[in-house]
């Protein structure tokens, strides 16, 4: 992944998809699969996303937009690596990672 083609985005609405990033973004041109949404050790959410661009120009008019609103947030945007944008891609969760290792099969998620 081209260090010069990605972006952070902090602030974002725990709820936002990446389709409300990618509106955000829109007229940029965004690489399929170039959102990755970041989580939290225990697998939620966390406000923050890697997004990933087709060229360094894109990248830098993402840049601009730093402080724009998605719904009634502020959104920071901030200069990322490619290696960053592989971790949270990757979906290394380090929770569920520490279970598997003690030779668990299955991992279920509930909320509510």
């Amino acid at each position: 992944v081209d260090n010069n083609c990605v972006v952070r985005a902090r602030g974002l609405p725990w709820q936002s998809s990446d389709q409300d990033i990618a509106k955000f973004f829109r007229g940029l041109n965004i690489v399929k699969g170039g959102v990755a949404l970041c989580l939290s050790p225990q697998g939620r959410r966390n406000g923050e996303a890697l997004v990933r661009f087709v060229n360094q120009e894109h990248r830098d008019m993402a840049l601009g937009r730093h402080k724009h609103h998605l719904s009634n947030r502020y959104i920071e945007i901030y200069k990322a690596n490619g290696s960053e944008f592989v971790a949270v891609a990757g979906g290394n969760n380090s929770e569920a990672e520490a279970f598997l290792s003690r030779g668990a099969q299955v991992i279920i998620r509930m909320r509510g």
